[in-house]
């Protein structure tokens, strides 16, 4: 046999093997009773996933919404549908894919109700090796931490709009670069209690020829340090001295005192290689995830100058632009749970349905947060205010009446889940909260932001670019626009 002939057999074999699988998965999703789309290929393919993270110029070309075999295909399809599928499925639908079955849920009471039972509908990768370090990495976010963040992220967006307030008459065009800047440093100084000037990208002069060395050095040096730190931390715990503060020491901290509890395995000590990868674990999710929507809110707040003027007289509220922001551009496109190897029953309108065991169970967060039953006719549209409801006192003249009027809207349950809910949600919810509010406080309060135009272009025209921008993104393990650094932007002191 050729090796003409053997390749061709190999992929005859793998096709018919992956027919076979879609094929017995499409019988068992038949069984739930519930509207089935099946697909070629599974969204969370890791070789299917590369493909398109590397060849993003190509894939955009492809017809995938053409037909609805292709549409779900797609990394990130979840952000461009919205909450079309189910407008033509129901409330609930079925993925069927080669590997798996995707339950996928859009409303908003059977996914409260997924989220709140934890013990039934966990994580895949979850178990209880997860469930105990968990309960050992909590500790770290407490209001002392908090403290921390709120002051150097207030210190850090202060510099970063100094260093935007310099930028000549082109504007610049680093704002997503230099919020990812911004929120690294938070976490260096809040994790390692380590300081660093800000410099904007767009004075970055650093070479880039020898990209990958430079960061398979920075990966050998980080894991040195971390090394290094938790050994120092330990011998602190040793020695009965107090700890130097920063989250490792809370970890290393939380994990000792905790482990002495010999009644309670779930509390063993973490290991240094647990402690390394849960800090890696913060600084990935915790820095682009909070970089993405910061980015997100900044042009969003370029494009709407009234809603500037909003943001700036009710300093209180800043969260407001958080929350709407992470309703229509959430890092993540769903909150994946697993039945595991038991079926589990859920309540969908007045209808019980069985979802068989080894099922994917997926509250639809990009319909949930744009449902207009939910979020009323203008669910699409980016308008901060609607977070906020009005009191008795709300038509006074006086600001300090109107303000002390006004309370946060408390969303539907199950139709906000941005940090996700119950015993399973973000630990990190608090520090992204306040590093958000303290940097839109620094940018916003005596300053003001524009777009750019082009030549020939009106500056209400250059607003409208800046949205379709934003809106032009997609899904790289998390959701980021295309090219955001085609806006230019220009800052003003107020």
């Amino acid at each position: 046999m050729s090796i003409l002939q053997l390749i061709v057999t190999l992929v005859l074999s793998w096709w018919t093997f992956q027919a076979y699988r879609l094929l017995a998965n499409y019988k068992c999703a038949t069984q739930i009773g519930v509207r089935i789309v099946c697909v070629p290929i599974s969204p969370d393919n890791p070789l299917w996933i590369a493909l398109q993270t590397s060849f993003t110029s190509l894939f955009k070309y492809i017809p995938f919404d053409a037909f609805s075999f292709t549409r779900y295909c797609k990394l990130g399809w979840e952000f461009h549908d919205r909450f079309r599928t189910f407008s033509t499925l129901g409330d609930v639908f079925v993925l069927v894919t080669p590997d798996r079955n995707w339950f996928y849920v859009g409303e908003a009471e059977a996914a409260n109700d997924i989220l709140s039972r934890g013990r039934e509908f966990g994580r895949p990768a979850e178990g209880a090796e997860w469930q105990r370090q968990r309960k050992l990495t909590a500790t770290p976010f407490n209001e002392q931490k908090s403290k921390l963040v709120w002051t150097e992220a207030l210190r850090q967006a202060s510099d970063m709009r100094h260093s935007w307030a310099q930028q000549d008459e082109g504007g610049l065009k680093s704002t997503s670069d230099d919020t990812r800047t911004l929120a690294l440093h938070v976490l260096a100084y809040a994790g390692f209690q380590r300081s660093y000037p800000f410099q904007s990208m767009n004075h970055d002069s650093a070479p880039t020829i020898n990209k990958w060395k430079r960061i398979r050095t920075a990966v050998t040096n980080f894991k040195e340090y971390m090394q290094e730190q938790v050994e120092e931390e330990k011998a602190l715990v040793e020695a009965g001295k107090r700890g130097s503060g920063k989250l490792i020491s809370n970890l290393v901290r939380a994990s000792e005192e905790r482990g002495t509890d010999v009644a309670r395995p779930e509390y063993k000590p973490l290991s240094v290689p647990e402690i390394l990868g849960n800090i890696f674990v913060f600084n990935f999710a915790g820095h682009d995830t909070t970089a993405i929507s910061l980015a997100y809110s900044v042009l969003l707040l370029v494009a709407h100058p009234k809603a500037q003027d909003w943001i700036r007289e009710e300093l209180r509220f800043y969260l407001e632009g958080e929350l709407e922001t992470l309703r229509l551009y959430n890092p993540l496109p769903g909150v994946p749970k697993y039945t595991g190897s038991r079926a589990r029953t859920i309540t969908v309108g007045k209808a019980a349905i069985n979802i068989p065991a080894d099922t994917l169970v997926v509250p639809h967060l990009m319909s949930l947060h744009a449902q207009p039953r939910y979020w009323g006719h203008d669910s699409l549209t980016w308008r901060p205010s609607r977070w906020k409801v009005n009191g008795a006192g709300t038509d006074s003249s006086d600001l300090g009446i109107r303000l002390s009027q006004e309370t946060l809207l408390v969303p539907k349950k199950g139709s906000f889940i941005a940090w996700s809910e119950g015993a399973r949600n973000c630990p990190g919810k608090k520090f992204a909260q306040v590093e958000f509010v303290a940097t839109m406080a620094a940018l916003f309060r005596d300053f003001y932001a524009e777009p750019v135009p082009k030549p020939g272009e009106s500056l209400n025209a250059a607003r409208d670019r800046v949205l379709n921008i934003v809106k032009d993104s997609n899904v790289e393990l998390l959701l980021q626009m295309r090219n955001p650094e085609n806006v230019s932007v220009r800052w003003f002191r107020r």
